[in-house]
């Protein structure tokens, strides 16, 4: 997949980093926002990095599916996410979708501007 390899070299530091660029502060309101979010049902995550978002979610969804475009920052979702038992992590492409149209009761996209 396309821009695949880019984002798999960050897969073993990529939370360092995120709060290195971000900022831990805003990275810190992120979290408490997403924290908030209740009953959240059937959720699909796109490009969940390594799973810091997710753990957040996680404990207000029935099922949650996270997904990256890199193998290796699936693993590291994997790695994080390990006692969670309503996640599938998978590796796709956010423009070209597995999924029936209305699977997820919400997408979660998280970006900065």
């Amino acid at each position: 997949m396309k821009g695949e390899k880019c984002w798999s070299k960050f897969a073993d530091d990529f939370e360092e980093r995120n709060n290195y660029v971000v900022g831990k502060s805003t990275m810190d309101v992120v979290l408490k926002k997403l924290a908030e979010q209740k009953k959240l049902k059937y959720c699909l995550e796109l490009a969940c990095g390594n799973g810091t978002y997710s753990k957040v979610l996680a404990g207000n969804t029935t099922a949650f599916v996270v997904t990256y475009i890199s193998e290796e920052m699936v693993n590291a979702t994997k790695n994080q996410m390990k006692s969670f038992s309503n996640i599938k992590i998978e590796k796709a492409n956010g423009f070209d979708l597995p999924y029936s149209d209305n699977t997820f009761d919400n997408l979660w996209q998280i970006y900065y501007m």
